[in-house]
């Protein structure tokens, strides 16, 4: 989830790129398209229902984002944080 979130202020360079709205479960799908019309989308976190976390993965969240959004982050990979020493660390514990 870091990785993602980070990835999206490096490639639009906001810092506000992701919110977590209040909703439920499957509302993280609406909220992904309000975004899909908007100059500057962001990613959606998602999975914070209390009745539904009982049926999610344990510490387990989702990240909902509008298409192009993805498929820009894609094309910057090989100058994401992906590529660094840090990510590097962190890919071992994975």
């Amino acid at each position: 989830m870091s990785a993602l979130v980070t990835m999206l202020g490096s490639h639009n360079g906001e810092a506000l790129n992701t919110i977590a709205p209040f909703g439920a479960a499957c509302q993280s799908i609406v909220y992904a398209v309000e975004q899909m019309e908007k100059e500057r989308p962001m990613a959606i976190m998602g999975l914070f229902d209390i009745s539904q976390r009982r049926e999610a993965l344990a510490n387990c969240l989702s990240l909902t984002m509008p298409y192009t959004l993805w498929d820009g982050l894609t094309k910057d990979l090989d100058k994401s944080c992906l590529t660094t020493h840090a990510w590097k660390e962190i890919e071992k514990r994975l």
